[in-house]
């Protein structure tokens, strides 16, 4: 008896159930079609920007252009940023990167670049690429290992 009265009410909810999923799959889709349109009109619009002018730039402001470039490839390469960057590119907003993600950077790019770490040395993570390029910088180079 149970069951029919189960039937009864499930069919009598599918419609309401048909459109709740139909309008979340939507939403779903629609937010996915904004991210991609806002990176594709940042692509457009950074044309003429890459990884020389990213370094350029970032010679400019005092820092190493090839510790520069190795950050922008990172960043494009592993967190697959899909568009040009600029030295004042928020890492959170612009790029859409998480607080792990800037914490894997961070230990990534140290690792990658023979830097460490010292205790108490990142009491902030970095927020804008430029920012992240000089902390990498001022971070001491790894002390190399003497083998006998």
């Amino acid at each position: 008896m149970w069951v029919q009265n189960f039937e009864q009410w499930f069919t009598g909810q599918i419609g309401p159930l048909e459109a709740f999923v139909m309008a979340l799959l939507l939403g779903i889709v629609g937010l996915y079609l904004v991210a991609k349109w806002r990176e594709y009109v940042l692509a457009g619009r950074r044309a003429e920007y890459d990884v020389d002018t990213f370094a350029a730039q970032m010679g400019e402001a005092g820092l190493n252009r090839e510790l520069a470039r190795a950050v922008y490839e990172y960043l494009q390469e592993v967190q697959m940023v899909p568009f040009p960057m600029l030295p004042g590119d928020a890492l959170y907003e612009k790029l859409g990167m998480t607080a792990g993600d800037v914490e894997e950077t961070v230990y990534d790019l140290l690792v990658r670049t023979g830097r460490v770490l010292l205790p108490g040395q990142l009491t902030s993570p970095p927020e804008t690429l430029e920012e992240l390029v000089r902390y990498i910088q001022t971070s001491p180079l790894a002390a190399k290992s003497i083998t006998r």
